[in-house]
Formats: C-alpha cells, structure tokens, sequence
C-alpha cells in the first residue's frame, strides 16, 4: 500500500538523517567513503512471501523490539555484497559470497543502523529498537530460496542508490510496514535533537512564520588589556583529562582480524627501545620511555613535543629536555 504524500515528505527527511549516520560507521568500516541517496518508494518486494527479484541476492532482515511494527529488509545484489566484503576483507570480489564475506556484510549492515540508532535520539525508544540482521541468500534459479516468512502488516520499499570511492554504485532496496513509518514519523517530530536534515524535506512545502528578537547590544566590562591571563589560567587547573601512552600502531585487514585467537602476535610499526608517544584528549604532549614502578608500569618523559607559547611556558613543561 502506498503512503500517502505527507508521509512520504517526513520519511524522506529521516531517511536522510539516517543515511548520513549508516554512512558514516560504514565508511570507517569499509575504509572508503560510502554514500545513500534516496531514489523513489515502490511497491514491496516481500509482501506476499516471496521475495520478487530478477539477479541473484540477499536479504537482511531485523525485526522490532515492538513486533506490531513488523521488521526492516534490506535487498542488496549479490555483486554488490560481495564487492562490500571484499573491500572490507582485503580481497578480491568472489563470484559467490562465502560464509566470511556473508558474515562481514551482515556486520557492516549491523554496525551501520547500530550507530544511527546510538547516534538519533528519535531511534533510541523502545519499541524501535532493531534485533540481530539474519543474511538469506536469493536466488532466482532457486524458486525455494525466494520463499520467506511473511512480513507482519502493509510493506513499502524505499529505493537507495550505493556508491562507493572506488566507483561502485548500485540500487539497494530497504523494506519497512507503513506502521514502522508513521512510528518513525511521530518520534521524530518529537525528538528536538534531530538533526536539522531529518526536517529539511518535510518542511518544504510548509509555511512557517518566524519574527526576530532584538537584543541590547553587549558590551566589554573590562579593558581586554587589563585582563590577568594567569589568573584566568587558573580556573582550568582542576580539570581532569584523559592521558594515552601509545607503544605502536599496528594496520591489519579484517579477515586477519578475524583470524586472531589467544597467543596471536601483532607486529606493531615502532622498533624496540623506541621512545612511546603520550597524548592528552588525543593530542600528542611528549614522548618517553616505559618504567616499572611498584610492579606498575610508568613513564619517564624524556622529550615534549608542545608548542611553545606563553601558556605552556606558564606551566613549566618545556624544563625538561632542554
């Protein structure tokens, strides 16, 4: 069953919102930047229980937290998931998904709508929240593996354009029940936190009415040259910051991720006896050498790599090494 235009104005502005956030996990994930345009509602793909697709496929499917709002598909060619594995693994597109390559597109599309629902407000209530994906693979030639377990409730499908750095682009189709909208749709509107793209579209074709505020003009109550820096300085002494001392950096694809257990051994990029770096709020501050304190290990600093300037100096940091 179609939605109706109003609906569809909303839907389009979270879809928005959503892609931005799925795209952004995926992209660190895949190590290449990914993007989702929206392209067009359609009719469902699975609504009778058999899924309706010409090439050879998968489906991931999730169910809700709240069951009377059915689940969310998402249909991706074969070619395209196995062109995602591979660039996730390191290797070369198979002609066939594997378990390991099925395995990491289920998790990219996993960790994809888990960050957006960590990231949106308007996804964190309970009754929206997403169950494990499960991977089905589809083929045509195979008229058994189209068959499905019915989705609950009217589906609609949502046409999405993939497209990768490396020049991959392709059509996705995401399913959900016209009930998982309009739940989508009232709990964004109801999320102040969304994000302003989330809005954009369904605010497109509404009047609004918006007057301005005039404020007195604000004033400095105090000569900028008589302000005592160092006193100022001081007011930030007590606060606590994170401090990371780094031994090395290592790169690895996931499928060697994958295939570490108990024992295994990963050669860092820093030779021993090396200086290791120390970063305040992931900024490197120094660098120094490892120490045993009272079965602890420590740091002795032996070079800082700050900037000089008038405020580093104030606090005596660059005394040692000099």
């Amino acid at each position: 069953m179609p939605l109706d235009e109003n609906l569809q104005n909303q839907l389009q502005g979270i879809i928005a919102s959503v892609s931005t956030q799925v795209t952004a996990a995926s992209s660190q994930v895949l190590n290449s930047e990914m993007s989702l345009a929206f392209g067009s509602f359609a009719d469902s793909l699975t609504q009778s229980g058999t899924v309706a697709v010409a090439e050879p496929s998968v489906i991931l499917s999730s169910t809700l937290s709240d069951a009377a709002l059915g689940s969310v598909s998402v249909i991706i060619n074969s070619s395209t998931a196995a062109a995602l594995a591979a660039q996730m693994m390191g290797a070369e597109p198979a002609a066939e998904l594997d378990d390991a390559q099925k395995e990491a597109v289920n998790s990219l599309i996993t960790q994809g709508f888990t960050s957006a629902n960590s990231q949106l407000p308007a996804l964190q209530a309970e009754g929206l929240q997403l169950s494990a994906f499960e991977l089905t693979v589809l083929d045509p030639a195979n008229a058994d593996s189209l068959n499905i377990t019915a989705p609950t409730g009217e589906m609609t499908a949502i046409k999405l354009t993939l497209g990768l750095a490396t020049g991959l682009s392709s059509e996705i189709t995401v399913e959900i029940s016209t009930d998982l909208a309009t739940a989508l749709a009232s709990a964004f509107e109801a999320s102040p936190a969304t994000e302003s793209t989330a809005t954009d579209s369904s605010n497109a074709d509404r009047d609004s009415s918006v007057s301005g505020t005039d404020f007195a003009e604000i004033k400095d109550s105090q000569d900028p040259s008589e302000v005592n820096e160092g006193k100022n300085l001081n007011l930030l002494m007590d606060i606590r910051m994170g401090m990371i001392v780094e031994l090395g950096r290592a790169e690895m694809h996931l499928k060697d991720i994958l295939k570490l257990t108990k024992g295994s051994i990963i050669e860092l990029d820093r030779l021993s006896g090396e200086p290791v770096d120390l970063f305040v709020n992931n900024k490197l501050i120094a660098r120094g050498e490892v120490v045993v304190i009272d079965d602890n290990f420590g740091l002795r600093i032996t070079q800082l790599a700050g900037t000089k300037s008038p405020h580093i100096e104030d606090l005596g940091l660059l005394t040692v090494g000099e």
